[in-house]
């Protein structure tokens, strides 16, 4: 008898197991997920200046920077350092260039006595800044103000956060200079200063392929994903678009690739090496 029930335990195992291996597994490719390439349009949102951003009061040392700008830009160092990371340059225009008399405030000195130029950095943004795998950060910003760090006899920390993060972290003082493609907007400029520019950008729309949107007027009624705190946020913001803003950059091209959003606007040198990069593995 034992040995009935025995065999009739086993059969029912049995049955079960195979019951239980028919079922549906869950499967991830049934993530709506973007297996498109990803193209960026021929007509950019807006065009705008990069430069460096400090805290408001530092006036000497955003002349001091502003002059070691001005001969990188004449001797055609800064094209240089573009063509070093195969980016496109366009120089800024000279009328943006600010003129302003001597400052007497201690920003340049207190630099020079602690012997480093502190910067912040969001780190997410090639060519301009780019975490390596070792942890370092490496782009056409650092260069610069590497050079810069040269010429005044002092060395570069750079502090890693999150892009909106670094204002108001120049305002509070933790640091001397602010290093992420920052344009001087009108609401910057109430709480912190800038550099002259040092080149021209522009605000990219990348979709996926075949994508009915075509043009800036296109996304009317489209959701758009950004970085916060970008001029890219911005004129979303002031045209009445529908957008999602995110820490990174990473992040607001997931939501395009997974289907969150159906555009992506962010600048076009990055928005040119991310796209390329991603490309790689559609």
């Amino acid at each position: 008898m034992k040995k009935v029930l025995a065999l009739v335990m086993v059969l029912i195992l049995t049955v079960l197991c195979f019951a239980g291996c028919s079922g549906k597994k869950e499967d991830a490719t049934d993530q709506s997920v973007n297996t498109k390439k990803l193209v960026i349009l021929d007509e950019p949102l807006t065009t705008e200046p990069y430069g460096f951003a400090a805290k408001k009061g530092n006036d000497a040392l955003i002349q001091a920077v502003n002059k070691e700008l001005t001969a990188m830009l004449a001797d055609g160092t800064i094209k240089s350092i573009f063509e070093k990371y195969n980016a496109p340059y366009t120089a800024p225009d000279a009328a943006q260039a600010a003129g302003q008399t001597a400052a007497t405030d201690d920003s340049l000195q207190k630099v020079l006595d602690a012997g480093k130029l502190v910067i912040a950095t969001s780190p997410d943004f090639p060519p301009f800044e780019n975490l390596e795998d070792d942890g370092s950060i490496v782009g056409i910003e650092i260069d610069i103000l590497n050079l810069i760090c040269e010429k005044l006899g002092v060395i570069l920390e750079i502090q890693q956060m999150d892009f909106d993060s670094i204002l108001p972290g120049l305002t509070a003082g933790k640091y001397d200079l602010g290093v992420s493609g920052f344009t001087a907007t009108e609401e910057r400029k109430q709480n912190s200063l800038f550099t002259d520019p040092y080149c021209l950008a522009a605000i990219s729309i990348v979709v996926p392929e075949g994508s009915a949107v075509k043009t800036k007027a296109d996304l009317a009624g489209k959701a758009i994903s950004c970085q916060s705190g970008t001029t890219a946020e911005n004129y979303c913001m002031a045209n009445g678009l529908d957008y999602k803003s995110f820490a990174a950059n990473n992040d607001a091209q997931m939501a395009l690739t997974t289907g969150k959003v159906e555009a992506w606007a962010i600048d076009d040198l990055t928005a040119a090496e991310m796209v390329a990069e991603y490309n790689k593995g559609a």
